[in-house]
């Protein structure tokens, strides 16, 4: 029940390989960069969003241990 952007970028598949090659581990078959949206995403009018056009600029990478006791959502901030 996640929304997100996807959107192709070399750097980010990059990083990803290099990071499972150390040993990261993931859920996933195949890495899709995106940025997640929503946590809610079926009570998101999909009719009323219009799809991004301009840059995406990211910040600096932050590394934090990973939070895998199960209740992470519970967590998560958001702007309601």
């Amino acid at each position: 029940d996640v929304l997100v952007l996807l959107f192709a970028a070399r750097e980010l598949q990059w990083r990803h390989e290099l990071a499972r090659e150390l040993g990261a581990s993931s859920d996933f078959p195949e890495y899709q960069p995106h940025i997640s949206i929503s946590l809610r995403a079926s009570e998101v009018d999909l009719i009323n969003v219009k799809p991004w056009q301009g840059p995406i600029v990211l910040g600096p990478e932050v590394y934090e241990e990973i939070d895998d006791d199960g209740d992470w959502r519970e967590k998560v901030e958001t702007d309601d």
